[in-house]
């Protein structure tokens, strides 16, 4: 796969603006066993509600991207795959796998 920083990656609001994005389970590719504050994700300050809900919203996405391109990666073969050889118990685990990234994306259960 591609050579990003192992999920799962979570956030918390850590400013009246601002979300921290980290990686509780690290790096092990360079040797970190926690990864704290990998980005940032800033509200608006000109558009205080409206900017605080963007902000908010761009992080659970940056969030949700390991998830995202697991459940995508898991479709994708799927797809590619045989349809004589895919079994109803793989459909619905990358189906489940994909709405559990699509939900953590976007905050909705």
């Amino acid at each position: 796969m591609s050579a990003h920083t192992p999920g799962p990656w979570t956030f918390k609001k850590s400013g009246s603006q601002e979300w921290q994005i980290d990686a509780p389970n690290g790096d092990p590719t360079i040797g970190y066993s926690t990864w704290e504050c990998m980005a940032i994700c800033y509200g608006s300050d000109d558009f205080r509600e409206h900017g605080k809900s963007v902000g908010e919203a761009n992080a659970r996405l940056i969030a949700a991207a390991p998830d995202l391109l697991a459940a995508l990666v898991a479709m994708n073969a799927l797809a590619k795959g045989p349809s004589a050889g895919v079994t109803q118990a793989q459909k619905r685990e990358a189906i489940a796998a994909a709405e559990s990234a699509i939900a953590k994306a976007t905050g909705v259960v």
